[in-house]
């Protein structure tokens, strides 16, 4: 692929200050919202990056890549599913499931003119994988992504109890952290909320089984070089994107949070670049 080259106000731009979401229009979206980029309109007709968050996070992890792609006049958006972003999470919180999280992605995708092209990071890529099949979808992105759990050879870890939301602990930092790296994090660590067992644990043990992609939907994934070894194996990104049919890039020096890495714009660029060839031939 051939770099797009990169804006010298996204190269200032801090992954870390997450308020460029209080710049954009805010839409309810099932129980959760959307944040929509300025390029995304009434009258959108181009697919729309539609960026869902994995487990403890919500919109505001792509602060920096939707400043970056509404300078590119590239239609974004990104959702906030329920209980994540701050949105208030209920007693029935601890048994939303990945299914419930999905539900939300497409009531989000509903208040966006323009074909979404689902992109899922982490436990999101799951979410995505379910949303797809209910909504007409004009490409996927799979950001480090969980595995489908009928994936051969994908790994399954410990469960959890699901009596109390999960609590994200300091083995967070290290999904940020890149070796050497010394920025502080305490913005992103500050805004991780709980999450719900049951989803977690429908990852963990390999219980969402999703459909077989539908064929002829255009697919990238993003893999890391430094994610945690448990839950990414070698090979089982690959393995992921080869079951969407999505052409696999390994990130160099990147964690598992990439689009809040100290590199984020080379993730950034990748996909910038793969949305103007797939969907802006002419």
């Amino acid at each position: 692929m051939n770099e797009i080259p990169h804006h010298s106000a996204a190269e200032s731009t801090d992954p870390l200050d997450f308020s460029y979401l209080n710049e954009l229009r805010c839409i309810e979206a099932g129980e959760g919202r959307v944040y929509l980029g300025r390029s995304v309109g009434k009258e959108t007709q181009a697919p729309v990056l539609t960026f869902v968050h994995g487990g403890c996070m919500g919109a505001w992890g792509y602060a920096a890549y939707l400043r970056y792609f509404d300078q590119l006049g590239i239609p974004c958006a990104a959702v906030d599913c329920r209980g994540h972003g701050g949105l208030p999470q209920g007693d029935d919180f601890v048994r939303a499931s990945v299914k419930d999280f999905a539900s939300d992605v497409v009531a989000a995708c509903n208040q966006i003119s323009g074909p979404p092209i689902l992109a899922g990071h982490s436990l999101g890529a799951l979410i995505v994988g379910v949303a797809q099949h209910q909504v007409e979808t004009a490409g996927l992105v799979l950001l480090a992504p969980s595995p489908p759990g009928q994936l051969p050879g994908a790994r399954s870890l410990p469960l959890m109890s699901e009596e109390i939301p999960y609590h994200p602990t300091d083995s967070f930092h290290d999904k940020l952290r890149m070796p050497g790296e010394t920025r502080d994090i305490a913005p992103f660590v500050q805004r991780l909320c709980r999450e719900s067992p049951v989803a977690l644990n429908e990852r963990y043990s390999l219980s969402v089984q999703l459909p077989v992609p539908r064929e002829g939907v255009p697919a990238i994934c993003l893999s890391a070089s430094d994610d945690d070894p448990q839950r990414h194996p070698p090979g089982q990104d690959r393995a992921t994107a080869d079951f969407f049919g999505a052409h696999h890039i390994h990130l160099p020096n990147a964690p598992h949070c990439f689009m809040m890495s100290v590199n984020w714009t080379e993730s950034a660029s990748i996909l910038a670049d793969w949305y103007r060839l797939t969907f802006r031939n002419d």
